[in-house]
């Protein structure tokens, strides 16, 4: 009877631990769904989001497609050069010398001297006059004869090497100027990004919080929702401007250059508007929310709203809309080379994916509305990816092309110096003074 009893009571208190497990659950669903509900009313759903880019843009963004194509033909130029190079020396000559190495080589390898024969040679080395009068030591007459060979190869090399210089030089100089003057206006721009702060232009345009509502609200047609924040605050994270949270409704930003802050703020705007994350937290499965997937086409939503506020900058104040486009540009063209050196980090394959966008597209705020309300995590339309291959395509052939034949080359140069510095008698001292004819080169640079 005591046993039924304790069963009993057992069993009831497994009913009320699952009971009460169901209404923990309960309250859980019942509050994840609260907290769905009232975010769909401000923000609107993955299929119909409350905010679209409704504006028009009227200038078409440059793409990294226009980057590399311009790339892509300036390395087949070079590629084209290098081939005259390369022809105007007698591709003939260039493989006799690499077939002399590979000789010279094999022989060197294959007659192995004794310490005794090496002590010969190099007092044979050391006196001119023996090797006028005397002759060579007896038995190294063929070693010797290969070390001249050796010589005159050396040499050869040389001066093909120092004439396909000159000619690359005479190419490029042309080029110098134009690219010291790129170079100088990309640093004072990065210097100008990382030492001014927001406030500085502040007098002249408004708090920068006030100046991101009113360009999202003119690029959406609507206002932001009421309680969403914009704050300047430093941000513990590292290598991060901005930050925005979804379940807050806040963005942040950390200070810097007042274009800079503004580019960083759309861009976390454009993470609250598109709803891919927000749609995977509140669905079943609220775990998926921090796949790669999802992740990767939202940042590439953020990027795509951050292109088209640069460009519609462009419209209203072009101080800062030049400087905003010329950021986004720098960053897309930085990002999308690192994406296709095989950087596996995901704001750069983002940007890789946004920039094919609005190279599809031709505008991106229609690339931006296609990013957040018809793609689907890893769905992409296949004229994106086709033009993402296209651009690894270039970017592989701009990085590879005019650089082969010359570089090889160069090499056999190498090559065959390291073969003179480890058989010939002399190979060691035109190595020291090698050596040193750079140090001292490079103290001069230092002095100057």
């Amino acid at each position: 009877m005591e046993k039924k009893k304790r069963k009993h009571r057992l069993r009831n208190i497994a009913g009320l631990g699952f009971a009460g497990m169901a209404l923990l659950l309960g309250g859980l669903t019942a509050g994840h769904l609260h907290k769905k509900s009232m975010h769909q009313s401000k923000w609107g759903t993955l299929e119909n989001p409350r905010y679209k880019i409704t504006c028009s843009i009227k200038e078409e963004p440059a793409t990294f497609q226009d980057y590399i194509t311009a790339e892509s033909a300036e390395a087949k130029s070079k590629a084209e050069q290098t081939g005259q190079i390369l022809n105007n020396f007698g591709k003939s000559n260039i493989k006799k010398i690499k077939q002399r190495h590979q000789e010279l080589s094999s022989y060197f390898a294959n007659h192995q001297i004794s310490d005794e024969q090496r002590k010969q040679l190099d007092n044979y080395y050391s006196d001119i006059t023996a090797q006028l009068i005397e002759g060579a030591p007896e038995g190294l007459e063929e070693y010797i004869a290969r070390l001249g060979q050796l010589e005159r190869l050396k040499e050869a090399s040389y001066l093909l090497n120092s004439e396909i210089d000159l000619r690359q030089m005479e190419q490029t100089c042309s080029e110098t100027t134009e690219t010291i003057d790129r170079i100088t206006k990309e640093v004072k721009f990065v210097m100008l990004m990382q030492l001014s702060r927001s406030s500085s232009l502040a007098d002249k345009y408004g708090d920068v919080q006030d100046y991101a509502r009113k360009l999202f609200e003119e690029m959406t047609e609507k206002p932001l929702p009421e309680g969403v924040t914009i704050n300047i605050e430093e941000i513990a994270e590292k290598e991060v401007a901005g930050l925005a949270n979804f379940l807050q409704g806040s963005v942040k930003s950390e200070d810097a250059h007042y274009a800079r802050v503004l580019m960083v703020m759309m861009h976390e705007l454009g993470h609250l508007s598109a709803q891919q994350r927000e749609t995977a937290y509140f669905s079943l499965n609220p775990f998926s929310a921090g796949s790669r997937e999802v992740t990767l086409l939202e940042e590439a939503c953020a990027y795509a709203f951050e292109i088209a506020a640069a460009y519609k900058l462009m419209e209203s104040n072009e101080e800062l809309g030049k400087t905003s486009r010329a950021a986004i540009f720098l960053y897309t063209r930085d990002f999308a080379q690192e994406y296709f050196k095989g950087e596996s980090e995901y704001h750069r394959e983002a940007m890789a994916i946004a920039d094919a966008a609005v190279t599809v597209f031709g505008d991106a705020a229609k690339a931006y509305n296609y990013l957040a309300a018809e793609a689907r995590p890893g769905e992409l339309d296949p004229r994106i990816t086709a033009v993402i291959e296209e651009n690894r395509r270039k970017y592989e052939f701009a990085t590879r092309e005019g650089h082969s034949g010359i570089e090889e080359i160069k090499q056999m140069d190498k090559d065959i110096f390291d073969l003179y510095v480890q058989v010939h008698p002399k190979g060691k001292e035109e190595q020291r003074m090698h050596e040193e004819a750079l140090k001292a080169a490079e103290e001069e640079m230092k002095q100057h």
